[in-house]
Formats: structure tokens, sequence, C-alpha cells
């Protein structure tokens, strides 16, 4: 239901961080003298999720003799209380999903002593990205794994309060979001104010535009899942990437901005786990008291969902922090993790992987300024992309090569078409699927291409593995020596009310080609681009250059008055006189192709003084009772040393309540919360004073009641990670 936010996880199946690391370039970074000893160190992480356990081996710093020394954890704060109404000062989750990606961040792969209870088999296993970095908690989520909004909300400026310098929260509003509500927009003001928000796109599935809130923030850096590759394929719990999780929700938002920004490890993920948890049923309710696993410290728990790949791009953010000594602002860190990925599917920003898979490994050097040679990027598996069609009651073939046999094969495909209705009741739709509907079997084969022995079909590959309408199909086998070549065939289903219906696809192959003549595609040449805003004489660059599939290495800056240079974001360039220039950037990548673009600048003497202000308070809003109302002045021009002033000028009754701490005098009041108690309409002032000038305006607010609800939402589900089929509940 809206304001209702839910955990964003999906189901439990089996897989380390120990291959998540290295796949994606965390391990590398160890190895190369330049950056070995990075551990986040001096940067603190805020985890915005359902509490942490805060005794776990994992958050403890233990001492040579096994004693604790301190713990990770520096902060703590619970805004939803638990089953009773109590509220805590001491770090808990009766859920686990909070410890889980507490741990992935920076958990620190220590064991607890002997006797301790620790867990010495798993704990080195799920040894965080960043276990240098401190860990801020804010409890925003119930045991059940549910929270208000209005408890996020709290819990983003508390984390923005402390200091924090990064939030992680894999949380979200399931649907499409245009960023209109007010946790949304606090990302926003969290990122304006230095903090780096690094968000979970959602679970929603293969469906288009199904980016939630606050994953629609345009400022945070928001996180789609992926499979990793390289464990024992021996193991139960080995994954066949890399390919993206198909319950990894898919842009653009509601507004149309391409979302998600990275992917990220998220399938089969371990992770710590809390020792206790709340046992709910949707109908009756929660225990009154958490059932407890009996684990103690070392309680550990394997997950998939965006919310697994959140946290790990927050520990890359965190690594890039220490290494620059805290140098980069959120939109530097944002940049440098989209220009280093590794790009999937097409050339450029696309709405499944958004740019790319992280590599740590590129993100952090080249945060330190160090270009291709000084550094080696992250190897991943070798990519094909094609595209393709099936005939009504047919099938298609596509022969695959493996490219190395020491690495896993997967093969997915992203059918062409629309949602459709596929289960009708009383003209209610009781189900969705994707039309048309296609399925894939995986088969060895010869040389020739003739099909030999059912490797794999598609499906559900893996617990968790189904997206949410069957738009995309996935079809993985683990590493064989022996097998060299296999038969990807495409068909569609012949079942009500598909009957074999045909429709075009865009496959995608991870260590393989397509044999009938495929390879790597052609190299994609880089895009150049860039901002300039000028004041008086002086003009400011921000270079905003993409490469789809490879890395820019070189930037070439013509200002137009005899002036260059070959920095990336050139310092500001002081013009000699006045007048009109065209400014050219001109990029190089890493296969020495080229791509220029032009600006036209028009510089002149200084005026003497700055405009005055303008106050803006934004368009008129209706909302329902008790809901918080947004204010949002910040499409004001706002001198310097302004003074900004929200004022509720007229009330439906004499008495209201009001908070003086977010209505009134501030500097960076822009934005401000307001909570109406009765219906009518508000009218709002906003005046913004500077230098002997100032300039005001109105919005009015409408609060009307709040609809009769038709019944409660659904309530999380509890489970036993330690027992086959345990399913952790999400959205």
């Amino acid at each position: 239901a809206p304001g209702v936010f839910r955990v964003q996880e999906d189901a439990t199946v089996y897989a380390f961080m120990e291959s998540a690391r290295p796949d994606f370039g965390v391990e590398d970074l160890a190895l190369d003298p330049f950056t070995a000893g990075l551990t986040g160190n001096g940067v603190t992480i805020c985890m915005v999720d359902t509490g942490i356990q805060g005794n776990h081996e994992a958050f403890n710093i233990y001492n040579p003799d096994g004693s604790i020394a301190s713990s990770r954890i520096v902060g703590f704060r619970d805004f939803t209380g638990d089953m009773n109404g109590f509220f805590h000062d001491v770090p808990y989750d009766y859920n686990g999903h909070g410890t889980h990606t507490a741990a992935t961040a920076a958990g620190g792969g220590e064991a607890g002593p002997v006797g301790s209870g620790g867990d010495r088999v798993h704990a080195p296993k799920a040894r965080g990205v960043a276990p240098g970095a401190a860990l801020l908690v804010a409890k925003v989520l119930r045991g059940d794994g549910a929270g208000a909004d209005s408890g996020v909300l709290a819990g983003i400026e508390w984390c923005v309060a402390q200091d924090a310098d990064i939030i992680s929260a894999s949380l979200g509003i399931p649907g499409s979001s245009l960023c209109s509500d007010a946790v949304c927009m606090a990302m926003d003001n969290a990122a304006r104010a230095g903090v780096l928000p690094v968000v979970a796109a959602g679970n929603s599935g293969d469906v288009p535009e199904n980016i939630g809130s606050p994953a629609a923030s345009p400022l945070s850096l928001t996180v789609a899942a992926a499979a990793d590759f390289s464990a024992n394929p021996g193991d139960l719990w080995a994954t066949s990437g890399t390919y993206l999780a198909p319950f990894s929700s898919l842009g653009p938002t509601a507004k149309g901005e391409i979302k998600p920004d990275i992917t990220a490890p998220g399938v089969t993920i371990l992770s710590a786990y809390s020792d206790t948890y709340l046992l709910c049923d949707p109908l009756f309710g929660c225990l009154p008291e958490p059932y407890d696993y009996g684990c103690g410290i070392g309680c550990y728990a394997v997950l998939s969902g965006t919310s697994m790949a959140t946290p790990y791009v927050a520990g890359v953010a965190a690594l890039m922090l220490e290494a620059t000594n805290h140098s980069l602002t959120p939109a530097q860190i944002k940049q440098i993790i989209a220009d280093t990925a590794h790009d999937r599917l097409t050339p450029g920003k696309d709405v499944a992987y958004g740019h790319g898979l992280i590599d740590a490994m590129s993100a952090v050097n080249r945060a330190l300024a160090r270009v291709e040679g000084e550094y080696t990027p992250n190897e991943f598996p070798s990519y094909f992309v094609g595209t393709d069609s099936v005939p009504d009651s047919g099938y298609t073939d596509i022969p695959i090569t493996v490219v190395d046999t020491s690495l896993p094969l997967a093969v997915s495909i992203t059918i062409d078409g629309d949602v459709s209705c596929v289960a009708m009741f009383l003209d209610t739709c009781l189900g969705y699927g994707w039309d048309p509907d296609l399925e894939m079997d995986l088969y060895t084969s010869n040389a020739a291409g003739v099909p030999g022995v059912l490797a794999f079909s598609s499906g559900c590959p893996a617990i968790g593995d189904c997206g949410s309408a069957g738009q995309r199909e996935t079809a993985y086998v683990p590493a064989n020596a022996a097998t060299t070549h296999y038969l990807a065939r495409i068909y569609g289903w012949d079942g009500d009310p598909n009957f074999g219906k045909g429709g075009t696809f865009t496959y995608e192959i991870s260590n393989g080609v397509d044999s009938r003549g495929g390879g790597p595609a052609p190299n994609a040449p880089p895009a150049a681009s860039f901002t300039v805003s000028c004041t008086d004489l002086s003009c400011s660059f921000i270079e905003s250059s993409t490469n789809g599939d490879g890395t820019i290495v070189d930037w070439s800056w013509n200002f137009g008055d005899g002036n260059s240079s070959a920095v990336q974001n050139p310092p500001d360039h002081e013009y000699a006189e006045a007048g009109t220039y065209t400014v050219v950037l001109t990029v190089t990548d890493d296969a020495n192709e080229t791509d220029p673009a032009s600006r036209v600048v028009t510089v002149s003497e200084s005026s003497g003084g700055s405009p005055p202000p303008d106050a803006k308070a934004g368009p008129d809003q209706t909302v329902t009772l008790h809901d918080p109302v947004a204010l949002d002045g910040n499409a004001s021009y706002v001198p310097a040393s302004s003074v900004i002033r929200w004022t509720l000028i007229s009330t439906p009754r004499k008495s209201i309540r009001t908070s003086k701490d977010i209505i009134g005098d501030s500097a960076d009041a822009l934005l401000a919360i307001f909570y109406p108690d009765v219906t009518g309409s508000y009218e709002f002032e906003l005046a913004i004073s500077a230098d002997g000038t100032s300039s005001r305006d109105t919005v009015v607010v409408t609060v009307n009641k709040a609809p009769k609800s038709g019944g409660g939402g659904g309530g999380g589900g509890s489970c036993n990670p330690k027992k086959p089929g345990c399913t952790a509940g999400g959205a």
C-alpha cells in the first residue's frame, strides 16, 4: 500500500561473498600495491533497514587474544520500536535483513574466539566489501520487514545529521515512482548535503517501468542485481553467471529517467544474519516475543535481491572515499562508478543494467586519477549480445561456443512484447504474463550444432530467479571442461493463452559466442559531452562523456581563446576579455576512437551586483490527512547570505499544531515538512531576503480525509534460514 515500505529482498538459495568479492573487482584491489590496504577506514556508512544484531561476530573487532576491542557499529537509532511498542537504545534486529546488508557492506569476516559461538567456517567467506568502515544503523523497518514512510524519512534525516558519508537503503515501495514523495526527495536532499544515497532498485521483476521510491531518486545511486560466476562448480551454492537477475526491477522511472544506475552481485549472497526473528502471520499478526535460532553471534544466511547488491555498492563507494581522503562528492562517485562499469545489453546506459556491472578495481583506481595501464580492470567472462526471432509454432536455435571452459555459461533472453492478463475473473485480472511467452532450453551439442542432452530448461533456473511476468528467461550450466558446444533453443509456449505464438527477442551469452559468426561486438566510439556555466569572465566545465563498451582515456579541451587543457574536469577558466567563444572537448577511448563536442559560451565583464532573490513555493498540492506535506522551494533563486522562511499564513482553524524546528528561519530551509492534523485548506508563504531585497510566493495545500481502507496490507513471512526451502519475505 502507498506509504508502507518493505525490505527489498528475494529468496533464499546458496552462494558466498567469497565469489562476489573477486568477481566484481574487490579482491584485485588488495593485490595491487597502489590500493592494497584499503578497507573503508575513516568512512561511515548509515544502514537504513530492519536494525542490526549488535553483538554479531561480523561487527566485532577482536584483539589478538580473542577479546573484543571495539565495535564497527558507532551509532544506532530505533525509529519503529519492537512488537510491544518499546524503543531500544541497544542495537537489535528481529528480521535479519538489516544484519545481512550491514555485513555485506562492512562485515569483518572474523570469527569469534573458540567457545564464543562463532562460525569459523562461514565468517571468512562472508567478509564485507569495506570491513574497515564504521556503521550507523537507522532501524526504520519492523521485525515483519515493513515500516511507515515517516520512519524511513526520519531515518534518512538522522543519517545526514550524524555526518554519515554514505546511506545504504535496501527498501522501497514497489511500482513506478515520480519521486514526488517526501522519502524520495529526502534522498536527493541527502546527496545535496554531501551524503551519497545508495538505493535498491527493487524486486518487482522484469516488467518495464517498475522503479519505485526511493529508487527513483535522481541523485541516488540505484542498484540492480546480477549473479557472480567464480564459485567452485562442485559446490551446492555455485551460481553460473554473469546474468541479470530476472527479479531485478526495470526502468525507466515514471518521469522517463533511465534507472537503475549500476548492477552489482545480488544473487545468492551469504552474509551475517540475526539470531532472533519475529514469527508473523498475515492474518493473525506477530507473536509477542521473537524466536531464537540458537546460533548466537555466528548466524549466517543466504539471500538474493537488489537488497544484497546495494550494500556491495555502498562498500565500493567507501573504498573510493578512503582512497581519495574524502575528496569526492556524491555526484563524482556516481559518475566514476558509471564511467568504469562493464557495459551490458546495449551501448551506454539502459533500463536493465544501468551503466553495467560494477568494477570495483577500476572505480577505485579511476577515483585516484590512474589510467588503464597503471592498473588492470576487473575481468568479466566473455560476453555476446544479439537479436533474433521465433516463428509461430516453431523454434529458433542459437549455437554457442564456450570461450573459457573453466567458467560457467549463462544464456538469457529478453522478449519484445508487453504485459497481458493471463487469468481473468469477473472483469478482474488475477494474473499477468508476458505476450508472447517464449521459453528456452539449453542443450549440449556437437560442433555442427546438433542438439544432444538437455542441460537446462528456463522457467526458473534457481529459487528467486523468476521475473514477475516472464519477459526474461535464463538458462545456465556450471563450468565443464569436456563440453565446449551448446545449443539454445527458443520457442513459443504452446499452452493457454500463448498457443505457440512467436516473436522477437534479444539474447545475451556470458562466457560464449554465437558460433554462427558472432563474436565481440565492434568497438562503439565514445560520445563526448560536457556542461558549462559562466559568471562574468569565468567559466566552469563538467565533463559527462560516455563510452558504451570501453573506457575514455584522454580528454582534450580547447577553450576557443588559444588556451587548452588535458584534464578531465579542468579548473575554472578565466577569459581575458568579454566575447563569444567556441569550446571544444575531444575524448579518446581505449580503442583510440575519438569524438568531439562543442559549446558556444558568451562572457562579459562583471555587472557589479547579483540578481535579487526569486521565491518559488511550488505548485498547489492535494494530500491525505496525516500524510506529510513536502514544501519544496528548490526552484527559487537564492543569492548568497539569504534568509529563508516558510510561514503558515492561513489554516482551517485558529489552533494548529506546527513543528518549529522544520518551519521557520533556516539557511537551508528550501525543503520543509509539515504534518496537518485537520482537513481543509492551508496556505504557506516562502520568503527569501538578501541584501535589503526580498521575494515572496505562496502555495495552497488542500488536505482531504483518508479513504476508508478495505483491509490491511500483507505482512512479511519469517523462516529458519538453516532449513531447506527457507524464503525471506519481501516486496
